[in-house]
């Protein structure tokens, strides 16, 4: 067992001089990247038109609340009763609203990272190969970085951003 081990670390060890490890910054090529900001911008957009809507409802239900008891003692049974239910059904769309609201957000901003992500890593293999790097490791889940070859400005200038220092 113990020679088994000893095989399999010296053949990690030779073999490893050979390759070329680099690392990248994604996050400094993202947040970059003029699509990212339009993303963002897009996204933003959206959480106000929602928090418009919601807001509008919100109002609506206030209005209609305010209305129903104003006129409880002079309404008829018939508007009393159809006002209870525009107040009921109003209040259970409002939450309903706001989570279908949340859902197409995330499901608009999952869209944007991926393909963002696909352009980013794209571009990363692009580099690499060019680079002749075996192996290319995302900087943020390093706990370490000392030193090493950082191809953040070679992917930045692949994707047309300009380098950063």
């Amino acid at each position: 067992m113990k020679k088994l081990l000893l095989v399999m670390m010296l053949a990690l060890c030779g073999g490893s001089f050979a390759q070329k490890i680099a690392h990248v910054y994604t996050d400094k090529v993202l947040t970059d990247l003029p699509e990212y900001k339009e993303a963002q911008a897009e996204i933003e957009k959206r959480q106000l038109a929602a928090q418009k809507r919601l807001v509008k409802m919100d109002s609506t239900y206030k209005a209609l609340l305010t209305e129903y008891q104003a006129g409880q003692g002079t309404m008829s049974e018939i508007k009393r009763k159809t006002m209870e239910q525009d107040i009921t059904d109003l209040q259970q769309r409002i939450p309903q609203v706001e989570q279908e609201e949340t859902q197409k957000i995330n499901q608009l901003q999952q869209n944007y990272m991926a393909s963002l992500s696909d352009k980013i890593q794209k571009s990363i293999d692009k580099v690499a190969e060019a680079g002749g790097y075996t192996y290319v490791i995302d900087a943020q889940v390093l706990h370490y970085v000392n030193g090493g070859i950082d191809i953040t400005n070679d992917v930045r200038k692949d994707l047309g951003l300009a380098a950063t220092e």
